[in-house]
């Protein structure tokens, strides 16, 4: 480690040293730069040391490479050389972390690593978050190489201030709404702040907003984004001045472009590193027709309207790819909020799973730098986390060969055959009936008949009664079937 290392850098040695003893059996010390014996050999160098490369490196950056016969593991300051021991673990020495729970180690009493081993890595996506059960605690989302849910130990989140549905943290109606009535919406010819929006292009209001976004972030100096951003509801504002910008840019992101823009400006003069993030969502996932957000705005773009049986490139999802489009032309920083559940039937079959690298990947080809994927659902959500967070990091992994790799690693070479046979049965009926299957409103009786769930409940039987006889009814296989 070097001399004076860091709380990232003291983790991931202690990390490297815990993984490779239960890989090779060996004890391996951890000291520092200094106390280096001098006819020492065979180093493994973590962090920011006289070994790593000097340079300047993009946001989560990492460095493997040998030099010499010693291992440099470093990269970007905030959690490079955490992510480049991971990195080692899983693509070198073949560690795979399941779950929070279940991790794959490989038995190698001696552990030959390659003499031109040279990985240099930077992702596009900045920002990686799976926000499903068991997808969060920090040390899987650190090991996964997400960075959404992490402590300082492990670098510490991509936090943001207000994160989404913001407008009421800093225009809270209890406080303002009795005094300034046309802060808010007006809807039929009346000012309302129940499941309303605020008022727009109200020069008094943005004034207002701007001073409290201020204060929100001398409050957090750390932060580098703060969301001010629609609330989870309709009800936007239809004054004479809010909806002739809407209707002159073909879509209610007018007026909220333009708010966001003043906004923006302010915060660009006192913290000209902070970014301003606001949500296309529902009614302002169009993009305007002229205005332009600031390049220090940040756009997350929803995908709650989309069908999930086929690609957001598909068919089905013309209109969303339209606005992905028009978006990734428009902003500088674009986000991405994608949806990976049913909500109507959490613990349902959700034959989602072959669509979900395609996305990613059509997200990265359209500029996006982050990516938020809401589960919160059950069906194989271990197998949707690993499969995610993976394309997260790398996008152009091959989904297919992901998922046999989780199936056979995870719930055993015997079993995978059956698990695969469950998903292709359930897929291939859900897209003979060609449903729309959106996140909400499309429970399993809409596309799944008695031959197909009399198919898949035989293949989920014949996986119990395979895990059971080959790897015994107290088996870690059987309990994670």
């Amino acid at each position: 480690l070097p001399d004076e290392p860091t709380v990232v850098e003291k983790t991931a040695a202690r990390e490297l040293a815990d993984h490779l003893q239960l890989v090779t059996g060996a004890q391996f010390q951890v000291v520092a730069e200094q106390d280096i014996a001098a006819d020492a050999a065979s180093l493994i160098f973590v962090g920011n040391t006289a070994k790593a490369p000097v340079k300047e490196y993009r946001f989560d950056e990492i460095i493997i490479k040998i030099d010499g016969g010693n291992l440099i593991l470093a990269g970007h300051e905030k959690r490079g050389c955490l992510y480049a021991v991971y990195s080692f673990l899983q693509d070198v020495v073949g560690v795979r972390w399941w779950t929070a729970e279940a991790t794959f180690v490989p038995k190698k009493p001696t552990l030959e690593v390659p003499d031109d081993l040279a990985i240099s890595y930077a992702p596009q996506m900045i920002s990686r978050e799976m926000y499903h059960r068991d997808a969060q605690p920090t040390v899987f989302s650190a090991r996964m190489k997400g960075n959404g849910s992490l402590t300082p130990e492990y670098g510490g989140a991509v936090r943001i201030v207000n994160f989404v549905h913001s407008f009421y943290k800093y225009l809270p109606p209890d406080k303002y709404f009795s005094a300034h009535p046309n802060w808010y919406s007006e809807i039929d010819g009346q000012r309302k702040h129940e499941h309303a929006q605020l008022c727009l292009t109200n020069d008094e209001m943005t004034q207002e907003l701007i001073k409290n976004v201020l204060e929100a972030l001398r409050a957090q100096p750390d932060s580098k984004i703060i969301d001010v951003s629609q609330n989870d509801w309709y009800g936007f504002c239809t004054c004479a001045q809010c909806k002739a910008v809407d209707e002159a840019e073909q879509s209610q992101a007018g007026t909220l472009l333009l708010m966001l823009n003043k906004v923006a400006e302010a915060v660009e003069k006192e913290f000209p590193d902070v970014l301003v993030e606001s949500l296309a969502y529902q009614y302002t996932r169009k993009p305007p027709k002229t205005i332009k957000p600031r390049d220090n705005v940040l756009i997350r773009l929803c995908t709650i309207e989309c069908s999930y049986i086929q690609p957001l490139s598909g068919e089905q999802n013309a209109s969303f790819a339209a606005d992905l489009e028009g978006w990734s032309k428009l902003a500088k920083y674009l986000f991405i909020w994608d949806y990976t559940t049913n909500y109507n039937d959490y613990l349902g079959p959700h034959p989602n799973l072959l669509v979900l690298a395609p996305n990613v990947r059509y997200f990265v080809e359209h500029g996006a730098i982050g990516l938020f994927a809401e589960g919160e659902g059950d069906d194989f959500c271990e197998l949707k986390n690993w499969l995610l967070l993976r394309l997260m990091w790398e996008p152009h992994l091959d989904g297919d060969k992901l998922i046999d790799e989780f199936l056979r690693g995870y719930y055993g070479e015997a079993v995978a055959p059956f698990l695969k046979q469950y998903w292709d049965v359930l897929i291939a009926r859900a897209e003979k009936e060609k449903i729309y299957l959106g996140c909400f409103g499309v429970t399993s009786e809409k596309w799944l008949d008695l031959a197909t769930l009399n198919q898949a409940t035989d293949a989920m039987n014949q996986a119990v009664e395979k895990a059971t006889s080959v790897y015994g009814p107290e088996s870690a296989e059987l309990a994670r079937l």
